[in-house]
């Protein structure tokens, strides 16, 4: 099922329009955006490029609007079938010869349920849970697939992860000191456990080492 187009799509580029072109996405998205909701100055860009903003204010009609072109618009004239004399169909009765199975399991010539075949990149369909698959759309559908705006949101996740792990590594002092009981076990003389220690230093050097590479990916 095709993804519904913003209805702010079209008003971005009215607003184009009535500006005559003299105008920023960034202060296109400002006029579009509401308290409740924010358009990012990239989906502005996104749109002006896929719709051809700037050819269709110049008058230059967008690739899938243009006008037929001559020569097909001649052999549109011509009479539907072969030539006259053409012998391509002699001893055809037509259809496919006997025991023929190409359309073997083929109701219909259809293709089959949730078929991939029309996706951007039919491998992801195939392979990828529906759930990941969708949040891939989604996400596509926000950051208008700009590789700078993929890159630039990678950034900022990766480094709110490494603020995150702040709460989770923090070391307090040098006294900041964790056990916790490994295993425990019966034996003869009584309950025998094991314990593991960290202590301060230990966590810190282990945080630092993770920061670090958390930072050079």
């Amino acid at each position: 099922m095709a993804r519904q187009r913003s209805p702010d799509r079209n008003k971005a580029y009215e607003i184009f329009k009535e500006h005559n072109g003299d105008i920023t996405n960034r202060k296109i998205a400002e006029l579009l955006s509401t308290s409740e909701k924010a358009v990012n100055e990239k989906t502005v860009g996104g749109w002006k490029s896929k719709d051809e903003w700037i050819d269709k204010l110049n008058g230059v009609l967008p690739k899938n609007e243009r006008s037929t072109p001559k020569k097909d618009a001649e052999y549109s004239k011509k009479k539907p079938g072969a030539p006259k004399g053409n012998k391509n169909a002699v001893n055809n009765r037509g259809g496919a010869k006997k025991g023929n199975k190409n359309a073997t399991g083929n109701p219909g010539g259809s293709a089959p349920l949730r078929n991939g075949n029309a996706a951007t990149h039919g491998l992801y369909r195939k392979y990828l849970p529906q759930e990941l698959y969708d949040l891939k759309e989604e996400l596509e559908e926000a950051i208008n697939n700009d590789p700078l705006s993929i890159l630039w949101e990678s950034i900022m996740l990766q480094h709110a992860q490494i603020i995150h792990a702040q709460r989770i590594m923090f070391v307090n002092n040098k006294e900041d000191m964790t056990k916790e009981l490994r295993k425990k076990k019966l034996s003869e003389s009584g309950f025998e456990e094991e314990w593991e220690i960290q202590f301060a230093w230990d966590k810190q050097a282990s945080f630092l080492n993770a920061q670090s590479k958390a930072l050079s990916t």
